[in-house]
């Protein structure tokens, strides 16, 4: 009877949603997980670049320090230089003086 075909179409029907639905909660999850899987990937990413800006600041101290150190030894080197050449002129002018002439005079 029609009755029962259309009972049965509903029937067929409510079946064949619970079925879709069942088959879209399971695409969800899927995609549940994969957005989970990415987002533990991008945070390991993350992790990763901290570290390595972390490392990068602390050669960038050491980079600095070891500058310093050498212009600190760069200052020391060009004071001894700027004495010795004092000491050697000096020393120079006072031969010059002893044997009775100066570079001054030619």
């Amino acid at each position: 009877s029609m009755l029962e075909e259309a009972f049965v179409k509903l029937k067929q029907d409510k079946n064949k949603r619970i079925s879709d639905m069942k088959h879209e909660n399971f695409v969800l999850s899927s995609d549940k997980e994969k957005l989970k899987e990415r987002i533990a990937a991008l945070n390991q990413y993350l992790e990763k670049a901290h570290q390595q800006l972390e490392q990068c600041k602390q050669e960038k101290e050491e980079g600095k320090k070891y500058l310093e150190e050498i212009q600190t030894k760069l200052d020391i080197t060009t004071a001894q230089v700027a004495v010795f050449k004092e000491d050697f002129e000096a020393e120079r002018n006072s031969r010059a003086e002893a044997v009775g002439k100066t570079d001054d005079v030619r």
